[in-house]
């Protein structure tokens, strides 16, 4: 639900390499990665013989207010970029013009 009505999502894969299943207790906590890596979309890690796997927190991931922020932010940075092209162009038409 958002905003008091209701709101399906998907996620679209360019590709798929593999698909497991795992069992609760072949989840591991997330491990703190450093100050670099937030670890806020993760619900932890599956151990894949030597090799890990990262389980996103699909919930969180694909949560509306989340979703939202980033639509906001991509509007936020058109409208700069849209700013941007038209300031200088409308300047040199008008001088063109004058």
């Amino acid at each position: 639900m958002f905003q008091g009505e209701q709101l399906t999502m998907g996620v679209l894969a360019d590709s798929v390499s593999q698909v497991i299943e795992l069992s609760a207790d072949e989840i591991e906590a997330t491990p703190p990665f450093g100050t670099r890596v937030k670890t806020d979309y993760l619900l932890g890690m599956g151990a894949l013989g030597k090799k890990f796997c990262l389980i996103l927190d699909i919930d969180k991931v694909l949560s509306a207010d989340e979703l939202l922020a980033v639509t906001e932010s991509v509007a936020d940075e058109r409208s700069a970029d849209d700013a941007t092209i038209d300031g200088p162009a409308k300047e040199a038409h008008s001088e063109a013009g004058a």
